[in-house]
């Protein structure tokens, strides 16, 4: 039994039969003289691929707790969500066995590198989505002091200025526009990365039974207490 998820708001609804990881190799081959030769470096980014059903029937098979009733186009826009947000996000898969006992999970922080939409007359009125996503190692510029000890040493040391995932202020209060989400405002305001675990607090402090479409023009408390942590403003999970 397997439980997927893309981001905060994507749980693949029919996981796929097969899922492909790739671990990329980074090593150099050289020519000398005597022969050939093998410069062994560390491991290149890993690329996960795998093809999902995006139903537009009810299924019994369908294992999604978010969105049971979803439809294919819904899995699309957030694929698209994904695609054009230019942000990492969490790739999640959960190993379970019939009787539930846990065996093993990958989390791992993606890009969503490529993405097919299929469509076959012969399925019915179903998609089928063949994905790509590439590992992502956060990375940020670095900030270096050169000076000298007490002794007339030199010294050196290093800052970290910025990461490279962008991260923008978040308001106290939002207001809710007509079709919006819980989960759609999160994802603006928090971005991909943090709005997971930044919703279940935003529903709480708001006294949200079911994160449903909400009324237009609602107001919404995003965060108990603004504070700064590593640089990164506003926000509850920071």
């Amino acid at each position: 039994m397997y439980y997927m998820y893309l981001g905060a708001t994507f749980q693949v609804p029919i996981p796929p039969e097969t899922m492909r990881t790739k671990i990329k190799n980074r090593n150099k081959e050289i020519s000398l003289i005597d022969g050939d030769i093998n410069i062994i470096k560390d491991p290149g980014l890993t690329e996960i691929s795998f093809k999902i059903l995006l139903p537009n029937s009810s299924y019994p098979f369908n294992q999604s707790i978010l969105n049971k009733s979803g439809r294919a186009a819904e899995y699309l826009d957030q694929l698209e969500t994904l695609k054009q947000s230019q942000d990492p996000f969490r790739f999640i898969v959960v190993r379970m066995t019939d009787g539930g006992r846990l065996l093993n999970m990958d989390n791992i922080q993606c890009t969503l590198e490529d993405y097919t939409i299929d469509e076959d007359a012969r399925e019915g009125y179903d998609f089928y989505a063949n994905i790509t996503l590439k590992q992502y190692r956060e990375w940020g510029a670095k900030k270096i002091t050169i000076g000298k000890d007490e002794n007339g040493n030199t010294t050196a040391t290093t800052e970290s200025t910025r990461s490279t995932i962008g991260h923008t202020e978040c308001p106290g209060i939002v207001k809710a526009k007509e079709g919006d989400t819980l989960q759609t405002i999160c994802l603006k305001q928090f971005g991909m990365k943090l709005a997971y675990s930044n919703l279940p607090i935003v529903k709480k402090l708001n006294k949200i039974a079911v994160p449903a479409v909400l009324a237009t023009g609602q107001k919404l408390q995003m965060y108990k207490k603004k504070f700064n942590k590593n640089g990164i403003p506003g926000g509850v999970l920071y």
